[in-house]
């Protein structure tokens, strides 16, 4: 991301900025619970340094151009990082080198990643976060590449290939899921992405997506916010944990899902004259809802063709179980989360003839049998993200 103002424009958000960071500040030192004196934090000009700490003054300084090229989450990992000095110095008492053992335990403390915890960041960490899994010459790859083709029938004109695209998706990575469920997580395939909502509040059918993405392919979705440099706002977010390749697949599938349930709202709108706008809750609500039912049915169908899988297993294997907690992803999440806590969602009601309409939509949704083997008889997606890796 780049962002350009003008100069009045400018300094204007670099008050904005600075007190954003000051509040940072104070959230970090709240939810890892520490005791740190308020620094002075400025803004400083520089493409090569990205911060520093000067412990005389106890200033804090962060590079404008970590702001304006790489976003606020990357901004926070530089804060971090400085903060991370100004622990080995005021708690640790420190008198060692810069970037020592004492700092790396500051780094581990604060929940900073190991890339950012380094002398020298390298830059290339902000622009490899982008593509999760990208450049990846392994199976991992292959597959992500073959659901982006997948996925890019969500482009498509031919309505029902749309539809079919997700859980399409779905049914490819839960298949290599089973085939490397018996190797050893690594902890460089974790990595989360931040899908931002671009508003101050999460809308009941969102709340349903994350949830049905999360138990349908083993990611764990965290509701979360994010300041937004450019509009000096902050919005709220969904934050996606998970395998490389499920994280990849999981963002452009909520992107899809909202773009569905708006497509079909609008096919409702065309064939029920005058529908009322309260009405949509309640369609989206049926067509999750139907879309779900779908799901299931693939899962059990799954479990079914599963070589081995005997008929008593069949009866005793449930179509849709929240996944196992992975303990690597709940460590990746702690770091990132140390005070994330659980709420339940107020219930929503509604209109059972219009949530009965969508459910019916839900449910046309089918699974393709089969993809080409020779180019998967799918044109290649577009499939942008950005993200950043542990």
């Amino acid at each position: 991301m780049n962002m350009d103002f003008g100069a009045d424009a400018s300094a204007g958000l670099d008050k904005a900025w600075s007190q954003q960071l000051h509040r940072e500040f104070e959230q970090i030192c709240y939810q890892y619970s520490l005791d740190l004196a308020h620094p002075v934090i400025e803004l400083i000009d520089s493409g090569h340094r990205y911060g520093y700490w000067q412990q005389s003054s106890r200033t804090i300084g962060i590079s404008r151009q970590v702001i304006l090229s790489h976003g606020w989450d990357a901004t926070i990992h530089v804060l971090k990082h400085e903060m991370a000095h100004q622990v080995c110095d005021e708690v640790f008492e420190r008198r060692g080198t810069a970037h020592d053992e004492d700092f790396h335990r500051a780094c581990e403390m604060l929940g900073l990643p190991e890339k950012f915890a380094k002398a020298h960041i390298d830059p290339h960490c902000f622009a490899q976060t982008a593509a999760p899994g990208e450049n990846r010459g392994d199976s991992r790859s292959k597959l992500i590449e073959k659901v982006r083709k997948v996925m890019a029938l969500s482009n498509s004109a031919n309505e029902n290939e749309a539809r079919l695209a997700l859980e399409m998706a779905a049914r490819l990575l839960q298949r290599h899921e089973l085939a490397v469920s018996e190797l050893e997580r690594q902890p460089e395939d974790m990595t989360y992405v931040i899908i931002s909502l671009a508003r101050r509040r999460v809308c009941f059918y969102q709340r349903l997506i994350a949830s049905l993405l999360s138990r349908y392919f083993n990611v764990r979705l965290v509701s979360s916010r994010l300041y937004d440099p450019a509009a000096d706002q902050t919005f709220r977010t969904f934050e996606v944990f998970g395998r490389r390749e499920s994280v990849a697949v999981v963002e452009h599938c909520y992107h899809f899902l909202e773009n569905r349930l708006a497509v079909l709202w609008q096919e409702h709108c065309r064939n029920q004259p005058g529908p009322k706008r309260k009405e949509k809750g309640s369609y989206y609500c049926g067509v999750l809802h139907g879309f779900e039912e779908t799901l299931k049915a693939v899962r059990g169908t799954a479990v079914k063709s599963k070589p081995g899988t005997s008929a008593r297993h069949r009866q005793q294997q449930p179509h849709m179980l929240p996944a196992p907690a992975d303990p690597l992803a709940e460590a990746f999440i702690g770091r990132r989360h140390p005070r994330l806590r659980t709420v339940s969602s107020k219930k929503s009601r509604v209109d059972q003839e219009i949530f009965s309409r969508g459910m019916a939509a839900g449910r046309e949704i089918r699974l393709r049998d089969a993809v080409s083997s020779e180019n998967g008889g799918i044109p290649a997606p577009k499939m942008i993200g950005k993200t950043f890796n542990d």
